[in-house]
């Protein structure tokens, strides 16, 4: 039950970020340090949401990996001698 809950509140935040991401196409001027470039604000918010989803996956991995919530890998099965 849980698992189906988890899946629907996921689908409702892709579907509510990609509705920001269509509604906002204006072309906006990127300026990072010495760098000034004009770019889709749809471009922009997209890659930012990706890096936001690609981060929260990774430090959720970090995290349920030094709280040792991670499965054991049992070693093969040795076929008896």
């Amino acid at each position: 039950m849980m698992t189906r809950l988890k899946i629907l509140v996921l689908m409702l935040l892709i579907v509510v970020v990609l509705i920001v991401i269509v509604q906002n196409s204006d072309t906006i001027t990127l300026r990072f340090l010495a760098w000034d470039t004009n770019i889709s604000l749809l471009a922009v918010l997209l890659v930012t949401a990706l890096l936001g989803l690609a981060i929260g996956y990774i430090v959720g991995r970090l995290g349920r990996r030094s709280r040792g919530n991670e499965t054991p890998r049992t070693p093969p099965a040795q076929p008896p001698q």
